[in-house]
């Protein structure tokens, strides 16, 4: 008698459980229902599928900015390089005109040396000369 009893009381309370999960079941859908009905959500609906395209396109949009934005940089580095180019070449120009005076200059100066070696070879053998003079003249004197 208490097999048959603690049998019977599962079976109760499985059916129970069955009814329980039937009413969630039908008040859920009731509920369903009267959402589907709604005018909002037949709105959210419709729209759904197109939020996704609205992101790709918006996310397109800011990644054709930003293609645009590099592309400005990089016709700035560009001249930016252009410029800096020319500069190198006046630069070496320069340079190789500075190197082209500046022998010149160091050849001018060895002459301007040696003649003014010369010079005064020609101004100590001058003194030379008048101070042998001079003494000459002087012992003449005295």
């Amino acid at each position: 008698a208490n097999c048959r009893k603690y049998l019977i009381s599962k079976r109760m309370e499985k059916e129970r459980e069955k009814d329980e999960a039937i009413r969630i079941i039908q008040w859920n859908l009731e509920r369903w229902q009267d959402l589907n009905k709604s005018k909002w959500w037949k709105l959210f609906v419709y729209i759904r599928p197109l939020i996704p395209a609205a992101s790709v396109d918006a996310r397109e949009h800011r990644l054709k900015e930003h293609l645009a934005q590099l592309e400005l940089e990089l016709d700035e580095l560009r001249s930016e390089h252009s410029r800096a180019q020319l500069e190198l070449e006046s630069a070496q120009k320069s340079k190789q005109i500075a190197e082209k005076w500046s022998e010149e200059i160091g050849q001018i100066n060895k002459e301007l040396m040696g003649e003014l070696k010369e010079a005064e070879e020609k101004l100590k053998k001058s003194v030379r000369t008048e101070q042998i003079n001079g003494n000459f003249w002087l012992k003449i004197i005295d």
